[in-house]
């Protein structure tokens, strides 16, 4: 009884220093998010150090990732927040994003500038339910100038079924054009299929059918269309081709 009582005292110790340690961990991640906002490259990283490791470390209780996931959200839409400390924030939410975030990270798309677009992508491309691919195909329809590629590449990213023809309408701008038939090539539907056929052959074109048909060939009903997008970018036979085949027996 005597050699027990004497491991009580210890035991204490060792409680108030567990408790010490968590409450100093809790102190230390709440200064960070505190922090977060003023966050410049080049300046102290140990706010988004320390969040980082929080977020990634809390990933796997629901409500701890709920919770951090509307705590970013809500720091991504407050004026003072500097754009790297937002980049920080999309970087994040790609990974523990959800339907309940995409309206914070879509107001980014909404400024029209590319920096914000490209950050905006970043998340949705991550979080990628159909909230977040609705958030880039609308803004893919109103996007104008040097934010239009960036959008088209997260539509290709996310393979947005719903988006071929937000995806045509830039098919004839130079600019676009490539980051358009991209788009297409990802997009494993007949009407992306038939959109890339009926374009004139070149070789951007071609390379994108070769692309469409491979993904179209996942799906055995659209099968046939991968066919006829392989055998259309097959060069066409030319008489010493012809001749040179073996006769059927």
């Amino acid at each position: 009884m005597t050699k027990y009582r004497s491991k009580q005292p210890h035991m204490y110790t060792c409680f108030l220093f567990l408790c010490a340690a968590v409450f100093s961990r809790a102190a230390e991640t709440d200064d960070a998010w505190q922090k977060l906002p003023a966050y410049r490259v080049g300046a102290d990283r140990s706010c988004v150090l320390l969040l980082d490791t929080h977020i990634a470390r809390t990933a796997g209780d629901s409500q701890l990732k709920a919770a951090n996931a509307a705590r970013l959200a809500t720091l991504l839409t407050q004026p003072e927040t500097t754009d790297d400390a937002r980049l920080f924030i999309c970087e994040q939410l790609a990974h523990i994003g959800g339907d309940s975030e995409v309206p914070a990270v879509a107001a980014l798309l909404k400024k029209g500038d590319r920096r914000g677009t490209q950050m905006a992508c970043v998340a949705l491309t991550g979080i990628n339910t159909e909230s977040a691919r609705t958030a880039l195909r609308i803004a893919l329809g109103t996007a104008k100038g040097e934010c239009v590629p960036d959008l088209l590449y997260a539509v290709a990213t996310v393979r947005d079924t719903q988006a071929v023809e937000a995806v045509r309408a830039h098919l004839d701008d130079a600019a676009t054009s490539d980051a358009a038939l991209d788009a297409l090539a990802e997009i494993p539907t007949a009407l992306a299929a038939d959109a890339l056929y009926g374009l004139e052959v070149s070789p951007a074109v071609l390379n994108a059918r070769l692309r469409c048909a491979e993904n179209l060939l996942a799906n055995p009903a659209l099968r046939d269309r991968a066919v006829r997008l392989y055998e259309s970018a097959l060069p066409p036979p030319t008489p010493s081709t012809i001749a040179s085949r073996p006769c059927g027996g």
